[in-house]
């Protein structure tokens, strides 16, 4: 679990269970390559997302509204 922006690539990821403003999770364990602020960058595991909050899980625990993410 890591805390991540809406501005690190992980966000628009299909591997990450979005969180916004909590912790979110990522099925590969974050393996990007983060920006000295810290953001991920680049991540060799990326597979974007079709719509935004396709990711996002903030009801009942519920993540990516049903869409597998492995």
């Amino acid at each position: 679990m890591a805390s991540i922006s809406d501005d690190d690539l992980c966000s628009d990821c299909r591997h990450c269970e979005y969180r916004p403003g909590d912790d979110s999770g990522c099925v590969k364990d974050f393996p990007g390559e983060t920006n000295p602020d810290g953001y991920v960058i680049r991540c060799e595991w990326f597979i974007g997302i079709l719509h935004p909050g396709d990711n996002w899980s903030l009801l009942f625990n519920e993540p990516n509204h049903g869409n597998p993410i492995n």
